[in-house]
This record gives structure tokens, sequence and C-alpha cells, in this order.
């Protein structure tokens, strides 16, 4: 349904929704930080052993980040976060793809 969406829809349309969204998940994640509730790397190591990640462990992570909340140091804080749960031993594996405009 959400590709017949985009199809159908005028592309300034798609535009605007998206705009709105972004400002709408930004307004949330400052929120998050002014009220103190910022994940930090130590809270997010925490969380990954907690599920049963541990040393030496092989994680493939794909995810949203925006998902996450607000993040006391952005992106970093993720790959930190994942990088001392799993170890020099582990192997941390993020897919990408090129990005083309």
């Amino acid at each position: 349904m959400r590709d017949l969406i985009r199809r159908l829809a005028p592309a300034f349309l798609i535009e605007k929704f998206r705009a709105i969204k972004k400002k709408r998940t930004n307004k949330a994640l400052n929120a998050q930080k002014e009220a103190g509730l910022s994940l930090s790397e130590n809270d997010l190591t925490e969380q990954i052993k907690a599920i049963g990640i541990s040393k030496g462990a092989s994680v493939l992570l794909h995810c949203a980040m925006s998902k996450m909340g607000h993040l006391e140091n952005g992106p970093q804080t993720v790959i930190n976060g994942f990088l001392n749960a799993v170890g020099e031993d582990g192997n941390l594996l993020m897919p990408t793809s090129p990005v083309s405009k």
C-alpha cells in the first residue's frame, strides 16, 4: 500500500511529508535530551550484554538510530557500545550502501 501511495502522490507532497516527519522526530529527540534521557555508551553496552551478546560475538548491526532515542554522542555511541560489548575478539558488521543524488 505504501508503495502505491508513493507512486501516485506528487513528489512535492512526499517531500513535505518527509520534512514534517523529520521535524517531529528531531523535536522528540531534543525533548529526550532536555529531559536528561540521553542514551550513553555505558548504558547501551549494559543493555547489549543483558540480551546475551557477549565478548567474542559476531553482530550484524542494522538500525534506525532515531528509534533508539537521543544518543549522548550520536552514532559513535552505538558503535562504541557494540564494540565494548563484543570486545577485541568479536566482530561488528554494519551494512553500507552508496549514497547517490
